[in-house]
């Protein structure tokens, strides 16, 4: 907040989006300290302001903003590789809170039998199935340039969603042998769900997509099906076991289509361009 601020106060071509940026982070984190004494709902609500602080913050900035002259009037970001090796890097960190939480949640299982360990290794799995899709479909793939910043502002909602399925996970784990509250498998569904609709609408941005349309379409409509189905199994009375299984099966599917569509045609200059 403090770099972006002095960003604008020294380069008067950047302080119409600096500034209102700043001020955004600014009362975010005024917010989440005075979160701190604060417990329960009200808690959740300071927090849900500080996260919509900052996102007016950076939509008013970038409203404000215009390109200076010296960079050609153009307000595309360059995408270069440490870029898209960065949200890559951000991506598999929230990842491995997801296993984090699986095995904590095997953990609080009190006595851990066969059946908990089995949930905790759907939970495990669960965290692959993310992996799989991000990794073999968008990650190490530059987007189309003009739409960097879609590009990159999608990955928002994929870390938040995939830390959502963290928290989800653990709580699932930590129900094995008993009946799952509605609110957790709404967690669960919900969260799963969002990743695959951002990994659907990051792949859309892709610059690869115009190379290998068939494997993108096939992505494309995989992801959205198995996202509706995910929320499907939220209206169910399903427990851990159930649940967890659905979703393994539902995140695996996608991958299993776009594997066909790869074995078809190993070599992308044997995609059907038309």
């Amino acid at each position: 907040m403090i770099l972006w601020f002095r960003t604008g106060l020294h380069d008067p071509d950047h302080r119409p989006g600096s500034f209102p940026y700043s001020a955004g982070y600014l009362v975010a984190a005024v917010l989440f300290a005075v979160s701190v004494a604060f417990g329960g709902p009200p808690r959740y609500w300071l927090w849900a302001g500080a996260l919509a602080a900052e996102l007016a913050g950076w939509v008013i900035g970038m409203y404000r903003w215009k390109p200076p002259a010296t960079q050609g009037n153009d307000a595309r970001i360059a995408t270069t590789p440490s870029l898209i090796e960065r949200m890559g890097l951000f991506v598999i960190i929230v990842l491995g809170e997801v296993i984090v939480a699986a095995v904590t949640g095997m953990a609080d299982v009190h006595p851990l039998g066969a059946g908990g360990i089995v949930i905790g290794l759907l939970g495990v799995v669960v965290a692959i199935g993310l992996w799989w899709i991000y990794f073999d479909l968008v990650s190490y793939r530059a987007p189309v340039p003009r739409r960097t910043q879609f590009w990159l502002n999608l990955h928002f909602p994929l870390v938040v969603a995939i830390v959502a399925g963290g928290a989800a996970v653990l709580n699932t784990v930590e129900h094995a042998g008993r009946p799952l509250p509605d609110a957790v498998r709404w967690l669960l569904v919900g969260s799963l769900a969002a990743a695959m609709l951002s990994d659907a609408l990051i792949a859309r941005n892709l610059e690869i997509r115009r190379t290998q349309p068939e494997l993108y379409r096939t992505a494309e409509i995989a992801l959205p099906v198995c996202a509706l189905l995910c929320l499907m199994v939220g209206l169910t009375a399903w427990g851990a076991k159930a649940s967890l299984s659905a979703m393994v099966v539902l995140l695996l599917a996608p991958v299993a289509a776009g594997t066909a569509v790869w074995l078809k045609h190993p070599e992308p200059d044997a995609v059907d361009l038309g």
